[in-house]
């Protein structure tokens, strides 16, 4: 997967250390670490190169080459501007119109009275990750994090250009920790915010 997405776009990314056994990401508090704490394997090989490292691509440079592109672009700020006038037109807190996308929740009305959303440039994103197994006889199991821009309509917003991998933890289980993974994410979105 990483060599397909490094093939279809050119997208900023970052080497994170992780346990070799994809128990947990070496970031945040593990981040000073010489050794995992959850399966006690070294971090570096016997050379003082990190045993293994997982690839953690861009969410800027994601979203700027979208809002770059002549089709989305202008679809993702017309997105935003229909969200915040269908959430204004709601912001009696009744659902007037019913549920109908993600803007014509509290959750979003909330965020717009915070002034988390004041142009149609703000990009409003959805995370999600689930395991899924390789290969069974051999029990290797892929975690990609998936960031979705919910500014785009809901039939492009499924699209495949869409649904941007920033990270795919892998090993022959579970992580330990997923949150250690996704530690890269949070920081360059406390760095957008």
């Amino acid at each position: 997967m990483r060599k397909f997405i490094e093939a279809s776009v050119n997208v900023e990314k970052r080497q994170v250390d992780c346990c070799s056994n994809g128990c947990v990401a070496l970031t945040h508090k593990r981040s000073h670490l010489r050794s995992r704490d959850a399966c006690a394997t070294a971090r570096y090989t016997s050379t003082g190169k990190p045993a293994r490292q997982m690839t953690s691509w861009s969410v800027p440079a994601w979203l700027t080459n979208m809002l770059g592109d002549p089709i989305l672009g202008p679809v993702m700020m017309a997105g935003m501007k229909a969200a915040r006038n269908a959430a204004n037109r709601n912001s009696d807190g009744k659902q007037k119109e019913g549920l109908h996308d993600w803007y014509d929740g509290l959750n979003f009305l909330k965020a717009l009275l915070a002034g988390l959303f004041t142009g149609d440039t703000d990009i409003a994103l959805s995370i999600s990750t689930d395991g899924f197994e390789v290969w069974r006889q051999r029990g290797f199991q892929g975690w990609p994090i998936i960031v979705t821009v919910l500014n785009l309509s809901l039939s492009v917003r499924t699209g495949n250009i869409c649904q941007i991998v920033v990270a795919i933890a892998s090993g022959p289980r579970q992580p330990v920790d997923l949150e250690s993974f996704l530690h890269p994410l949070a920081e360059e979105l406390n760095e957008l915010a």
